[in-house]
């Protein structure tokens, strides 16, 4: 009995880190939103907010277009942010805050750097 009670809540927990991490990031793909990154991407890579558009989500991270250009280059490799194309970056999920839409915040990352 207490190997399926640690089973069930086992599965309750992993499905609703699922639905935080993949299907909330998904339902926002293709919708422009301002990426605010972890605390040590602005300390390490000085990258402050920025207006963005998810094009794609995956177990791993979000591929972003970036809508205006950017101070500097948003690469960021000593913490796994990597160009892929242009305008398009690949950030991982632990190195994004939050996401807000008109100054609410639409997804929040409890888990970032």
């Amino acid at each position: 009995m207490a190997i399926r009670a640690l089973a069930v809540a086992l599965i309750v927990a992993i499905s609703g880190i699922f639905f935080h991490y993949y299907i909330r990031l998904r339902v926002l793909e293709h919708t422009p939103l301002v990426v605010i990154p972890g605390k040590w991407v602005w300390v390490e890579c000085r990258t402050l907010p920025f207006a963005a558009i998810i094009e794609e989500v995956r177990v791993s991270g979000i591929m972003v277009s970036v809508v205006a250009p950017l101070p500097t280059e948003l690469r960021c490799d000593e913490l796994g942010i990597t160009a892929q194309g242009d305008n398009k970056y690949f950030l991982p999920i632990r190195t994004v805050l939050g996401l807000q839409i008109d100054d609410h915040r639409v997804w929040f990352n409890p888990y970032s750097m």
